[in-house]
């Protein structure tokens, strides 16, 4: 997991600009950390500097350069950023199957697989896990039509979907957002077992989802590049799973086969080179979300989970 640095209380970190510190909670020990940004300065270039804003808007965020950049670290000489991307995001290698130098391209071990014991999740089939190693926001219900995130622009949820009579389906459900930083096992997996349908690409934009660009109220979420599956599950009625592209995601891969049945934990795909995001929204009265979760999202903090880690339980 991520780099951790605790610091002295909820009240010094909170509603404090990501140029002061990217904060969140560790839910193993309660802690407040303070997030290891990979490529802290360039984010800042993108997002706190005029020109680098004027840059940003007009080529990083545009599919070309995403799609560049992914070729390169698709390629052999990639190799070479992997031990320093290991050195200096702290990345536990006892969990991860094979040796680094095992890897093909740097893409490769972005998206290297884990040993199956890494992530276990609770025995009890109602439990909800979450999809991903993430730092989340969770919400237990979204007012009416739209999702109001702790940070950042409004997210009305026919758009984020792209498509009014799914939206309708999740009016005054629930939310989760994880937000996945580049050190984080980065293969997402499905939070309840059911059976999928076929994922649906939206093009889009390539804006980071760092704090760094929340925070300047951008509408990353309905903008960004995003791959929407739709789960018919076995105790939580439906749940929309929204993969979110962004700043340098090479690509946005789906591993399973549409309409198979699927059990919980099963990978659903993984994001290539990137911080990424997935949304995942539950119908009205399915889920009773964990209190933790909820308290810390209410307090403006973000919550670091593993894939795995139940985020809350079936109200049926």
């Amino acid at each position: 997991m991520t780099q951790k640095k605790p610091v002295i209380s909820r009240d010094l970190a909170r509603g404090k600009s990501a140029r002061d510190g990217v904060f969140y909670i560790d839910r193993k020990t309660n802690e407040v950390c303070e997030e290891l940004v990979f490529g802290r300065g360039f984010m800042e270039f993108f997002y706190e500097n005029s020109f680098g804003r004027f840059l940003t808007k007009v080529f990083f965020i545009r599919r070309p350069f995403s799609a560049i950049y992914g070729i390169y670290n698709d390629s052999r000489l990639s190799k070479r950023k992997i031990k320093g991307f290991i050195s200096s995001l702290s990345i536990p290698l006892d969990e991860v199957i094979g040796k680094p130098e095992d890897h093909k391209s740097f893409n490769d071990f972005f998206a290297r697989r884990l040993k199956p014991e890494a992530r276990p999740f609770p025995e009890d089939p109602k439990a909800l896990l979450s999809p991903a190693d993430a730092r989340v926001l969770v919400f237990d219900k979204i007012s009416t039509d739209t999702l109001l995130p702790v940070k950042g622009h409004p997210i009305p949820v026919d758009e984020l979907l792209a498509d009014s009579t799914m939206g309708a389906r999740y009016h005054n459900g629930g939310a989760v957002i994880l937000r996945l930083c580049p050190s984080d096992y980065h293969r997402f997996h499905f939070p309840a077992s059911g059976t999928p349908g076929t994922p649906r690409s939206i093009p889009g934009i390539y804006h980071s989802v760092s704090p760094f660009a929340l925070e300047k109220g951008l509408d990353v979420f309905c903008k960004n590049h995003r791959v929407v599956t739709e789960l018919s599950s076995d105790h939580f009625g439906k749940l929309a799973l929204i993969d979110v592209g962004a700043l340098c995601v090479g690509a946005i891969i789906s591993t399973f086969t549409p309409g198979k049945a699927v059990e919980r934990g099963e990978e659903k795909g993984y994001f290539k080179f990137g911080g990424s995001t997935i949304v995942v929204l539950t119908q009205e009265g399915q889920v009773q979300f964990d209190e933790d979760l909820l308290h810390n999202t209410r307090d403006g903090f973000e919550t670091l989970v593993q894939m795995g880690h139940r985020l809350g339980i079936a109200k049926n």
